[in-house]
Formats: structure tokens, C-alpha cells, sequence
């Protein structure tokens, strides 16, 4: 009798146990779709619009405000049209990766004020690093003029 309630209690848990993972699997798989797919949308917008700037003489016009020597001191050795481009691929891949999340059911994650914060201080850093770099450049300019 002991080992009936054993063997009872045993199948219920294995039972549980794979009830939820087989309700898992469609969620991961949907998961893994949205995310591929994300990288082909995101690898697909990057380069249309990295091509597309680079057309419309972003880069020459950059060149000629001095925006890409202060870039290009601070690190970055590529193009503006390649470095917008590279933005836009990674907020759209947030995005989607966002979207993953909730299909996993990470609330957590997926939570939108918590994604809304992580962008807003991305976008903070990134107009604070710019605006650091344009007062440096102006402060340059000023000291040469006056000097």
C-alpha cells in the first residue's frame, strides 16, 4: 500500500513536470522566431538606411560640421550613416527582444516600464555624450579664435 502511494505520488510530480514543459516548448519556439526574425529586420533596416544616408551625403555633410573628427576622437572609427545605422539595429533588436521575453512570460523582463527606463537612459547617455563632445569642440574652436 506504501509503495502504491509512492508510485501515486511520483507519477503526479513526473506528470506536472512535463505538462509544463510541453506547454513551454510552443512558447520557446515562438520565442526563437521572433528573435530570428528580429535579427533579419534589424540586419535589414541597418543596412537600408546605413546605404541610404550614405547616399544622401550624410557623411560629407557630417564631415564638414566637424561631427566626425570629434566622433573619430572619442573612438569611433566609422561613419555616421554606418553609426546611425548600427543605433537603429540595436533599438529594433531591443524591441523584438522585448517581445521574445513576453512570449516566454518574463514579466520582469518585459515589463514596460522597466524597458521604457533602459531606453530612456540610453538615449540620455547617448545626447549627454554628444552634447560633451559638441561643447568640447566649440570650447576648441573658441580657444583657437581667441588665442
Amino acid at each position: 500500500m506504501e509503495l502504491d502511494l509512492w508510485t501515486q505520488s511520483l507519477v503526479a510530480a513526473m506528470t506536472a513536470l512535463w505538462t509544463k514543459v510541453a506547454n513551454f516548448i510552443p512558447n520557446l519556439f515562438g520565442a526563437l522566431v521572433v528573435v530570428l526574425l528580429g535579427f533579419v529586420v534589424a540586419k535589414l533596416l541597418d543596412t537600408l538606411l546605413s546605404k541610404l544616408l550614405a547616399k544622401l551625403g550624410l557623411d560629407r555633410l557630417m564631415g564638414g560640421t566637424g561631427l566626425t573628427k570629434l566622433i573619430s576622437r572619442a573612438g569611433v572609427q566609422v561613419p555616421i550613416s554606418t553609426l546611425i545605422g548600427k543605433i537603429v539595429y540595436w533599438f529594433v533588436l531591443l524591441i523584438f527582444l522585448v517581445s521574445a521575453a513576453e512570449s516566454l512570460g518574463l514579466e520582469r523582463f518585459s515589463d514596460a516600464g522597466h524597458a521604457g527606463a533602459v531606453l530612456a537612459e540610453g538615449v540620455r547617455r547617448g545626447v549627454g555624450a554628444v552634447s560633451r563632445c559638441a561643447a568640447g569642440a566649440v570650447g576648441k574652436r573658441y580657444r583657437k579664435g581667441r588665442g
